[in-house]
């Protein structure tokens, strides 16, 4: 089984959409069995993995995407994991710095690099990939 582990679906601010249905062509036509997906971090179309991962759950594993600062983050995210069929978290080109998933940083109390929400209610709690 092949298993692509960086694709990202929906709506963009600058560029054409990109549907569950293109993605299931060109994964097709590479060979590709299964695909991990998020949305563009700028513009949260969550519900885009949403309706992709719940009409081909074969086929995409679903990554929640947040704005770490929103009040809500935390919320949102732990229902997406618990109730929607999401599989992690993803977070892109919101740092100055590249961290590893398993980086102190992101998890541990005390450092500034995720609001304090966001850390402590599920980056601690819930044993996800980020």
């Amino acid at each position: 089984m092949i298993i692509d582990v960086s694709n990202t679906i929906g709506r963009h601010k600058f560029k054409a959409e990109i549907t569950a249905e293109s993605l299931l062509q060109q994964m097709d036509a590479a060979g590709i069995d299964k695909a991990v997906i998020s949305c563009y971090a700028e513009s949260l179309d969550n519900e885009s993995v949403y309706r992709a991962i719940t009409a081909y759950p074969d086929r995409f594993i679903g990554l929640y995407t947040v704005n770490p600062w929103d009040k809500n983050a935390a919320a949102e995210l732990e229902d997406a994991l618990a109730n929607k069929g999401f599989k992690g978290l993803y977070i892109l080109h919101i740092f100055p710095v590249h961290l590893l998933a398993g980086d102190p940083r992101l998890c541990r109390s005390g450092h500034n690099i995720l609001p304090e929400p966001l850390k402590l209610r599920v980056a601690e709690r819930i044993t996800v990939p980020i």
